[in-house]
């Protein structure tokens, strides 16, 4: 199916198509993206631990109650089941 006016024309690479063959699917993005969300759910928690321990030192009655409330939270995340 060459075009006889191109003789040189330089073919593009197209993957094989998934449909046919779902083997050869790259599951490398979807493994990325769930990366991705766990490092940013480990930042953010650290990040609220880290204000979260700068107001209980200076002896604050509010934080001390979010700090309960993170402690059980994080209690309840222990007793889910394992996948």
């Amino acid at each position: 199916m060459a075009d006889p006016r191109r003789p040189g024309k330089v073919a593009r690479y197209k993957p094989p198509a998934t449909e046919t063959n779902p083997a050869l699917e790259d599951p490398t993005p979807d493994y990325m993206n769930l990366l991705g969300m766990v490092f940013s759910m480990c930042g953010l928690m650290l990040k609220g631990f880290r204000g979260v321990s700068k107001e209980v030192s200076r002896g604050s009655p509010a934080q001390v109650v979010r700090l309960d409330r993170c402690v059980l939270l994080l209690h309840q995340l222990r007793q889910l089941p394992q996948l």
